[in-house]
């Protein structure tokens, strides 16, 4: 898959990227195990179990880079790696054709240079059969097209204190939310990720949006960003079902929190409104259940 470079306005949370096809090879393995000095008889052709050799886990990572330069979606573009969140769920073995699929879970202007930001990403190395051989998160810092901020989208980066602040907007003066808060009087956390934002609610009214509050959260709930791009992106509500099925938890008081489930079901449609449906129709583009689970 080649491509034009992308910057950063480019970018919208749920668009995905899949990689051409590959097969790490015994060469591959040597050469890695060369720079790296991991020379251990499970990486080494003819030493390993009767199967074949396994992979080192970070040939998987760096190759992951390289594929990305090759697509050119960021040849122009990229400023520098910021880090690397890395699994490895089962083995990579030499020959086995594998692929990469990227996800996109949003992005963020540079506070202290708005001339480049953010690009938050998933990733899954899978084989072909859809198995998730290893799985990460990694972000760049990407040049953007203009420095000026003032037209940044609030959708960029879903649960960050702009995007929570679009979503209260949406709801603050309808019936519905003031009828589930009405008798609140805390503050409702929300995580995905490393990105959280809090609201202070009052009978009924949201007082304040923030990273932080003065008194910290009444209750959170956290999911994993890909989590939060599958909720917003699916064709319904679906947060108790999700919940239910481990994908979003909650810490503090539980009763608030069962308290305000309703709350929290028309945030998240407010969040649906919000979600990016260019470019690329990124509502058609979300993980499905496998893929971030597995």
């Amino acid at each position: 898959m080649t491509g034009s470079s992308l910057f950063l306005e480019d970018f919208a949370p749920g668009q995905r990227f899949v990689s051409d096809e590959i097969r790490f090879d015994d060469h591959d393995l040597r050469a890695f195990g060369e720079v790296s000095g991991d020379r251990h008889p499970l990486h080494t052709p003819g030493l390993g179990d009767a199967v074949g050799p396994v992979a080192h886990g970070p040939l998987a990572i760096a190759r992951y880079y390289g594929t990305v330069f090759d697509a050119g979606v960021l040849r122009d573009s990229l400023v520098g790696a910021l880090d690397v969140h890395w699994q490895f769920t089962a083995p990579l073995r030499v020959g086995v054709p594998v692929h990469y699929e990227t996800l996109v879970t949003g992005w963020r202007r540079s506070r202290s240079n708005t001339a480049q930001g953010i690009v938050f990403r998933t990733i899954w190395l899978k084989d072909a059969d859809g198995v998730v051989v290893q799985r990460g998160a990694s972000s760049v810092v990407v040049r953007a097209l203009r420095a000026d901020a003032t037209d940044d989208p609030s959708w960029a980066l879903p649960v960050s204190p702009e995007w929570t602040a679009a979503v209260v907007a949406r709801l603050e003066d309808t019936a519905d939310f003031h009828d589930a808060t009405q008798l609140f009087d805390g503050t409702i956390g929300l995580s995905s990720g490393a990105t959280e934002s809090q609201l202070r609610v009052y009978k009924g009214q949201v007082l304040e949006v923030a990273r932080r509050t003065p008194r910290g959260p009444t209750f959170v709930v956290h999911a994993e960003p890909a989590h939060w791009c599958g909720l917003l992106a699916a064709p319904r509500n679906e947060f108790v079902i999700r919940t239910n099925r481990g994908e979003f938890a909650t810490t503090g008081d539980a009763y608030a929190y069962l308290q305000l489930t309703k709350a929290l079901h028309l945030l998240v449609d407010a969040g649906r409104e919000l979600w990016p449906t260019a470019p690329g129709d990124a509502r058609q583009a979300s993980p499905t259940e496998r893929e971030v689970h597995a």
